[in-house]
Order: C-alpha cells, then sequence, then structure tokens
C-alpha cells in the first residue's frame, strides 16, 4: 500500500484554518482567496475520507479536536506523540 504526504499548501491551509477558526481569516493570512483555501481543505478532507472541519455561520470548528495529528501541532518539537515515541530522547554526547 502507498502512502503519500498531502500537498504542502493543504496543510498549512488547515494549520492557519484550525488555529483561526476562519477559512476566510486563513485565507487572508496566507494571501490566496477564500475558495481556494476551502479547495485546499477539500483535497485535504477527500484524502482522509471524513470531514476536519464542522462548519458554522462565519465560524469552523475542528471535527476532531483530540485527533493525534491535531495534538501534535499544539507546540514546537513534540513530534514524538504522534508516533507514540518516547518523550525523552537520548542526545550524542557532543551535542548539548
Amino acid at each position: 500500500m502507498s502512502w503519500e504526504l498531502p500537498p504542502l499548501g493543504a496543510i498549512r491551509v488547515f494549520e492557519a484554518a484550525a488555529r483561526l477558526g476562519s477559512f476566510t481569516k486563513a485565507a487572508e493570512e496566507l494571501g490566496m482567496t477564500q475558495s481556494a483555501a476551502s479547495y485546499q481543505i477539500k483535497v485535504l478532507e477527500e484524502r482522509a475520507g471524513t470531514p476536519l472541519f464542522i462548519r458554522k455561520t462565519r465560524q469552523i470548528a475542528l471535527a476532531r479536536p483530540d485527533s493525534s495529528w491535531h495534538r501534535t501541532q499544539q507546540g514546537p518539537s513534540r513530534p514524538w506523540r504522534m508516533h507514540g515515541l518516547p518523550r525523552r530522547v537520548e542526545r550524542p554526547a557532543c551535542c548539548p
């Protein structure tokens, strides 16, 4: 089974929309039209096979805010959570 990463532009729109709660605000921040941002989300939703956002009038919310991917994006340098790796990582002696 082949697995491909989604387009980076779509991931950027997803992150901005999740953080800002609006496709319009995400589009403005990224310098694109609202329809282009919505299309990028549509691409992600088709790849995921499930809605990623709950759409309300002038507002959106993550459909599953407890998802492992979203939790890893809440802070910097936390990729171990998505992959179930231990929090403490041994570092080589040469590096602090």
